[in-house]
């Protein structure tokens, strides 16, 4: 019993203390041991085999024979639906579940999955809909604003240019009309004037004489002088007229046309400029309420949106499996279930479409160059093991899987999707599956067991029996699957090889296709051990071991190491 618990101790590595963990590790590592002792074993048996010299018919045996060969790898999976889509709360915040539909419940698209509390965000679109509806009116304000003041603009502008072609026009007819009129008139007066003096003065030259001859009194000749300076006085005044009108009353005329026409051009262009400065901010005010409209009306639609989102339906077909189901979610606050809180973008169903299924499994490196994609297979289901499926290779995995390295980092698996090609209502995403890949199909080929064909010198060969002879013959194998290999050359119908090698201890009832028997090697066993006699494996079989041997970690390659250095399988001395 102490031995028992050393050894215990020696194969978890580390000395078992109590707990669940430990007593699981321990388990787990035990059954390992377990079944590495039975490779062991297998081997120990092999080599110790009847030596030679002895009935080689005592030995079991294989009849070659000529069939059919299934080439298949065979590995071990998961179903999961080929096509499965995760529903998650698209509300922002928490929400509250209402009610959702029982888990297991196979839903049609469209159909109601779960129903989350919309009171509060059915209390916001109200609100949000008439502050939308007032900043809509404040836009169509803004917008009729902008068009009367475009109208406004358009009649002060209208004015402005009559105001200018006005002023244009006074100027022009003042220039063309109204001065010339002037200036003639003046010259008229004063050339009447002119006449009008002569003729006094004439009349007055006359007076006199007639006055000297007595024939006009002398206030008749006072007269006519008085009518002579009046006209003279009336020609000045006309001549200061005209000088009058032409340096000073024409020049300022002028001017001051000039001035009210230049006056209402620039009227106009500040008319203008005040236009385009209003409409500016006419527009200025009409894009900031747009701005504002749109931006109302985009919450409004994101609340009408969340409250469509409160209810939540069914993309597609399928299979309604909670998100809390065998998530390791602790306590009743994160269960899915009718009045518990989620929070956004949490996970709620995960919804499998059952009508396409497949089988993922991870198939080793040693083997996975022969599986391709469109390889037929034969699934079988461990919850239906009387039920053959039929599938087909879908995925191959162009790099190994990088979950797998941190349990096993020396281990290189491939993921490889094998779809199923029936549909079956009963089959279930999580039920396991053993996978049978059908790599070819061999017709007419001579095949032995795997465990026949060993190595020797270099050279993969088979023993072949012929009376109490065995004789080594080289073999060229083909392909192989768990249990027979195919042979190309080297062996014919009927004949018996061994199952396994026996142990060569003397070449003398040995050939290996050579006239030159070879000396015998004697190797001293070591001390405290049994003697291994010399022999090698298959590759087959080999490679087979080396998989078990890369899936151990340190501490059982290490108890491994032990036990056969010791001599036997489980460790004891014989």
């Amino acid at each position: 019993m102490e031995n028992k618990a050393q050894d215990n101790t020696n194969q978890a590595g580390e000395v078992i203390e109590p707990g669940i963990k430990q007593t699981m590790r321990q388990k787990t590592i035990k059954k390992i041991v377990v079944v590495l002792i039975i490779l062991i074993s297998l081997a120990f048996i092999i080599v110790r085999l009847p030596r030679s010299g002895t009935n080689p018919q005592a030995g079991m045996t294989y009849t070659v024979t000529r069939g059919d060969l299934l080439i298949s790898v065979i590995e071990s999976g998961n179903l999961k639906a080929k096509k499965s889509v995760n529903i998650v709360s698209e509300v922002e915040g928490q929400a509250t579940i209402i009610s959702i539909v029982p888990e297991g419940t196979f839903v049609k698209k469209g159909d109601v999955l779960v129903v989350l509390d919309s009171a509060n965000l059915r209390e916001r679109y109200a609100q949000q809909e008439i502050t939308f509806q007032n900043a809509q009116a404040s836009y169509t304000e803004a917008r009729e604003a902008l068009e009367i003041q475009k109208n406004e603009n358009e009649s002060k502008i209208k004015a402005a240019e009559l105001k200018l072609e006005f002023a244009k026009m006074d100027l022009d007819k003042y220039l063309e009309g109204d001065w010339p009129q002037e200036k003639r008139k003046a010259e008229a007066n004063i050339t009447i004037t002119e006449e009008e003096t002569k003729r006094a003065a004439d009349k007055l030259a006359w007076t006199e004489k007639l006055q000297e001859k007595g024939y006009v009194t002398r206030s008749e000749l006072e007269a006519d002088k008085l009518a002579l300076k009046k006209q003279e006085l009336d020609l000045e005044a006309a001549q200061e007229t005209l000088r009058l009108l032409e340096k000073y009353t024409h020049p300022k005329q002028v001017r001051e046309q000039q001035s009210d026409y230049a006056e209402a051009k620039k009227e106009l262009e500040r008319v203008i400029q005040r236009a385009k400065s209003r409409i500016a901010q006419a527009k200025a005010k009409v894009n900031a309420q747009k701005a504002t409209f749109e931006l109302q009306k985009e919450r409004l639609a994101k609340l009408g949106r969340q409250v469509k989102k409160t209810t939540i339906k069914a993309p597609q077909s399928g299979l309604v499996v909670y998100a809390s189901s065998g998530g390791g979610m602790r306590g009743n606050q994160n269960l899915i279930e009718a009045g518990a809180m989620i929070r956004e973008r949490q996970p709620i169903i995960t919804l499998p479409d059952i009508s396409a299924m497949q089988v993922d499994v991870k198939v080793h490196e040693t083997v996975v160059d022969k599986v391709k994609i469109g390889q037929e297979a034969i699934i079988t289901v461990d919850a239906f093991p009387d039920m053959r499926l039929k599938g087909t290779v879908s995925k191959v995995a162009i790099l190994p899987d990088t979950q797998m390295r941190w349990l096993n980092p020396d281990l290189k698996v491939y993921s490889t999707n094998i779809t199923v090609d029936k549909v079956v209502d009963s089959l279930k995403p999580g039920m396991s599956a053993k996978v049978e890949i059908i790599v070819a199909r061999l017709k007419d080929v001579l095949s032995v067991p795997i465990q026949a064909v060993s190595m020797r010198e270099g050279k993969e060969v088979c023993y072949v029996v012929h009376g109490r002879e065995v004789k080594a013959v080289p073999v060229e194998v083909g392909m192989s699957n768990d249990k027979f290999v195919e042979i190309k050359k080297g062996l014919k119908e009927g004949e018996k090889v061994l199952l396994l090698p026996p142990v060569i201890a003397s070449d003398q009832d040995m050939q290996v296709s050579s006239p030159k028997k070879k000396e015998k090697k004697k190797v001293p066993p070591a001390s405290g051990s049994a003697r291994i006699p010399e022999k090698k494996i298959s590759p087959k079989i080999s490679g087979k071991l080396l998989e078990q041997w890369k899936k151990l970690s340190p501490e059982q390659r290490q108890e491994i190491k032990r036990r056969m250095e010791q001599g036997t399988p489980d460790g004891k001395q014989r």
